[in-house]
């Protein structure tokens, strides 16, 4: 059935709720100074006409390169027919954990911040990395990637980066903790990990000297932003 989005509105919510529109040809909604912190509320007030009946819609938020910085859940809408035209509002907001997990859907590399003396020394490093259920898993140690600290720590910081600019999309506080080679949730990853692995000189026979020399790293996402 034919639908047509006749008119839509994005706007910071506390500005829309002040009487303060941003213009029509420039609306957009700002994820804190330097692109740090949380997304603030925002309001989308969007306009259907079409054929009456039952029609599932999902919204996307899209970053100035054209990157998915958020993306909404589906949800039911009803029209009312081809003679009506529909108006729609509704008050969202996009946490960093939403922006972390679109940025890396697309990436290859996650940035990570070992915070303490034995840690990153306060930058965050590349690595490469698997994804499963929104965490975020990495090996350390043995001829593979050497993240200082990352296997004796519970607490790091995980940023992502426009994988076409490298600028920063968000960062975000991350509990950590090590999957041992016995857990099975260690073979569970190694399907994942395997083809993330690029240039492997043993193949698949990579899994096994994992096993034996790496250090396997559970990073799940905080909902909390960390400190700009």
């Amino acid at each position: 059935m034919d639908v047509r989005l006749t008119d839509v509105l994005v706007a910071d919510a506390k500005l829309l709720a002040d009487g303060l529109l941003q213009p029509e040809d420039d609306m957009a909604v700002f994820v804190g100074r330097g692109g740090k912190g949380r997304i603030a509320p925002f309001t989308v007030r969007r306009s259907y006409t079409g054929a009456g009946g039952w029609y599932v819609e999902s919204m996307a938020l899209l970053a100035p390169n054209g990157d998915v910085a958020w993306r909404g859940n589906e949800q039911p809408i009803t029209l009312q027919g081809s003679s009506k035209i529909d108006l729609f509002s509704d008050d969202l907001t996009a946490s960093p954990t939403d922006v972390l997990g679109e940025v890396l859907k697309k990436s290859t590399i996650v940035w990570i911040e070992v915070p303490g003396p034995g840690g990153t020394g306060g930058k965050a490093v590349p690595a490469w990395y698997g994804g499963l259920d929104g965490r975020v898993y990495v090996l350390t140690g043995g001829s593979e990637q050497r993240i200082r600290g990352l296997d004796e720590s519970s607490q790091v910081l995980l940023s992502a980066r426009s994988k076409d600019l490298q600028s920063l999309a968000t960062t975000v506080e991350a509990s950590a903790r090590v999957i041992p080679a016995s857990d099975p949730l260690f073979g569970k990853l190694l399907p994942i990990l395997l083809p993330r692995r690029l240039n492997l000189r043993d193949g698949e026979g990579a899994a096994d000297r994992w096993r034996k020399e790496c250090t396997l790293v559970e990073l799940t996402p905080s909902a909390i932003p960390a400190e700009a």
